[in-house]
């Protein structure tokens, strides 16, 4: 994608967060992608999204038929 490049598997220094894919815009924007394969209950995945958020990095989960983005849950047909 023009203007945005991504690194696999970054950690947060200090190391309280790692995301799957950290995608970052040449503008500055950083945007966590979490694919949440193993079990994992919404809350542990808002949890997580608070924890980007807190550091400045927007971020979309996205666990079977599920979407967290930005703290808005989103169900997708089967």
């Amino acid at each position: 994608m023009p203007g945005w490049n991504a690194e696999y598997e970054v950690s947060a220094p200090g190391g309280s967060w790692r995301t799957d894919v950290l995608a970052n815009s040449h503008g500055g924007r950083r945007i966590a992608l979490e694919a949440q394969l193993a079990a994992a209950s919404v809350a542990d995945i808002e949890q997580r999204t608070a924890w980007y958020e807190a550091a400045g990095v927007g971020c979309m989960s996205v666990r079977g038929g599920v979407s967290v983005l930005g703290g808005s849950r989103i169900e997708f047909g089967a």
